[in-house]
């Protein structure tokens, strides 16, 4: 017999919350009792708060003034002002971006759909500091930047001016406002 509140309380102790969670979702659809969460020392989630808000500005100066290197500036601005996440940027091919009209691509994280953003002068000014401009229709924007760098360069720019939990994925959020 499996001592169940041992378990879980192992489990939420040695993995990380979203396993525990995973794992205690499983027993219950199983008909195993569960324990209260108050009885589980899960660890303590992080809470929002107002400074979390950045102004354009403080966004702008995090990616043009502490992003380094200095390729990862116009994906960073795509980010923000596309609210596209890190790998449909960086799988963007030339047929995809229409410089006058808009970006057609094919996004989402588990349900694939088709989207469209509309160009406006940010976005295209954005992709306008893109060095090399691909030629050929299947051809990447962005063929020679890898996803985990851009990311740790995007946090550590974040760190610099104090802000602990920025991250690239954040630069999205903020092109929804």
């Amino acid at each position: 017999e499996i001592d169940i509140e041992a378990w879980a309380e192992e489990v939420a102790l040695n993995r990380p919350r979203t396993t525990a969670i995973y794992f205690i979702g499983v027993a219950k659809s199983m008909g195993l009792p569960i324990p209260e969460w108050k009885d589980i020392p899960l660890r303590q989630a992080k809470r929002w708060n107002e400074t979390q808000i950045l102004s354009e500005e403080q966004v702008l100066d995090v990616i043009l003034n502490h992003c380094t290197p200095k390729k990862y500036v116009p994906v960073s601005l795509i980010a923000c002002y596309s609210t596209l996440r890190r790998g449909t940027i960086l799988s963007l091919r030339k047929k995809d971006v229409d410089l006058n009209d808009g970006i057609n691509v094919v996004a989402g994280r588990s349900g694939k759909t088709a989207v469209f953003i509309p160009m406006h002068k940010k976005l295209r000014d954005a992709f306008g500091l893109v060095k090399v401009v691909p030629m050929r229709p299947d051809d990447l924007w962005f063929p020679d930047i890898n996803g985990d760098n851009i990311g740790t360069a995007v946090r550590r720019a974040f760190k610099k001016v104090g802000i602990s939990s920025g991250t690239f994925h954040h630069l999205r959020h903020f092109g929804a406002c």
